[in-house]
């Protein structure tokens, strides 16, 4: 059909209310499904007199089928509403106290996960950030403290190893040299070189003595001032020993007491809602102390803002919940199960739902059913989860669901597509005498898919299935020219 021929159409049913555009179609009244079915001639006296050509559509897409039996599903129709997921619904709660500085989103908002929602200055959290720098101050210094400890005590214990072989002291200045020792460099080589003095000192005087050239209290000097210098040497040296190793526990000492009060300094950021990307971006600088104070409420994922509570400048306690954000991609369906029903209703049963507003029916299985029934309202619950990426099902919509509770065979369905509706009557068009009747039905149960046939079509003649609107319009434009 040309675009001319709808825009004509469409015109004249709005005018006329589409009353004398069908002024030719004169079918039968659809009795109600209660009654029985009429025959075959009956129906024949009391079609629509309006009939469309076999060829006249070749190229509308037309398909027919022959009417047959169909598995019908049995239902049970029950009430339900649209609720919010709670498994994906937040309440958005500031982990401090604070005075409300900025208010970013409103009731509706859509929000990303980790997008900053509203801002709170908070002197809890300012003392908690300047805890952890101070912290992390004290930690850099044992740290750099502890590294140094153990070099000095690496250099050290080469040190004392090589003056236990009594190398000539020109060797041992070559060997350190550019290592780093310390003061203990400067006072164990000086002892040590007093040491090698008094020996040197000592061996001359006794081969002088035993060559009788020196006296025997030249001797005796020399010698005691070799064992004094041994004396000081050794003390010299177990003194370094001793400190070498005790300043290096000391520093280890140190680096772990400030490396656990940084860990609980920072985990008690975490506590207060930072991430580690936000303790890591933490200013160090007294330029920046007025932003410490700072504390961003953020999203937990992407979702809605489907609850506000807060106004600028308001105060917040830790136990508020200025934000409820719920995604609403998925939202549940509960419906109420009477209790005389409930042996009808299981887990895992499939469930239409279709609410007014909505064109499309939906399905999905039921993931729980309430182990308790009301004691005022005699009701149990059952849910299913509902996807929902448009967001046509709104929380708080009424529902109807139609619980499958069994499958029956029936002698004559046909899919949703083949009904139509003229004159307020539901029709099928039958393919008869060479061309398509619209001819009135009584429709029966349905599943979604497939519509029973009570009454009006007989197994095996041949309906359309597909393209049955198109015969619609052709009929209606053709009833309407022929009128004027």
């Amino acid at each position: 059909m040309k675009m001319k021929d709808w825009l004509i159409l469409v015109i004249v049913l709005l005018l006329a209310g589409g009353g004398m555009a069908l002024a030719s179609f004169k079918a039968s009244s659809v009795t109600s499904a209660q009654n029985q079915p009429a025959s075959h001639e009956d129906e024949g006296a009391e079609e629509a007199h309006g009939t469309i050509p076999v060829g006249a559509l070749k190229s509308a897409g037309i398909k027919t089928n022959r009417a047959g039996p169909g598995k019908i599903i049995v239902t049970l129709n029950l009430p339900g509403e649209v609720s919010i997921n709670a498994d994906r619904t937040a309440h958005i709660v500031p982990r401090v106290p604070g005075i409300v500085r900025q208010v970013l989103k409103n009731l509706g908002d859509l929000v990303k996960a980790g997008e900053v929602i509203a801002i709170l200055e908070s002197p809890q959290l300012g003392q908690a950030k300047i805890d952890y720098l101070s912290a992390k101050q004290t930690f850099d210094i044992a740290k750099v403290d502890l590294e140094w400890g153990q070099t000095i005590h690496r250099n050290t214990k080469r040190m004392l190893e090589l003056l236990k072989q009594k190398p000539e002291l020109a060797n041992i200045q070559s060997e350190l040299d550019g290592a780093l020792v310390g003061e203990n460099k400067a006072r164990l080589l000086s002892t040590y070189a007093g040491l090698q003095l008094a020996r040197s000192n000592f061996d001359r005087e006794r081969e002088l003595r035993d060559k009788n050239i020196s006296s025997e209290a030249d001797f005796l000097t020399a010698r005691k001032e070799y064992e004094s210098a041994q004396a000081e040497y050794a003390s010299t040296y177990e003194e370094i020993s001793f400190r070498y190793r005790t300043r290096l526990l000391q520093a280890q000492r140190a680096y772990r007491v400030s490396e656990s009060a940084l860990r609980n300094a920072e985990r008690r950021l975490h506590l207060l809602g930072l991430s580690d990307e936000d303790v890591a971006a933490l200013p160090e600088g007294r330029e920046h102390d007025v932003n410490v104070a700072i504390y961003e409420m953020r999203a937990p994922f992407d979702g809605t803002i489907v609850e506000k509570h807060i106004a600028l400048g308001e105060f917040l306690r830790e136990d508020d919940d200025p934000f409820v954000v719920a995604d609403l991609d998925s939202v549940w369906v509960n419906i109420t199960v009477y209790a005389k029903d409930l042996f009808l209703v299981h887990t895992g049963q499939q469930v239409f739902i279709r609410a007014d507003g909505i064109a499309e029916e939906v399905s999905g299985a039921i993931t729980y059913l309430g182990p308790v029934v009301g004691e005022k309202t005699r009701t149990a619950l059952a849910r299913i989860v509902l996807p929902n990426p448009d967001g046509h099902w709104r929380p708080g919509l009424f529902v109807t669901a139609s619980i499958a509770v069994r499958e029956e065979e029936v002698p004559v369905a046909v899919p949703t597509t083949a009904l139509q509706t003229l004159e307020e009557k539901t029709v099928v068009f039958v393919k008869e005498d060479g061309a398509f009747k619209p001819r009135p039905v009584i429709v029966g149960r349905r599943n979604g898919k497939l519509v029973e046939i009570a009454g009006g079509l007989k197994p095996g003649e041949h309906y359309v299935t597909e393209g049955a609107f198109t015969l619609k319009a052709q009929l209606m434009k053709e009833s309407f020219g022929e009128g004027h």
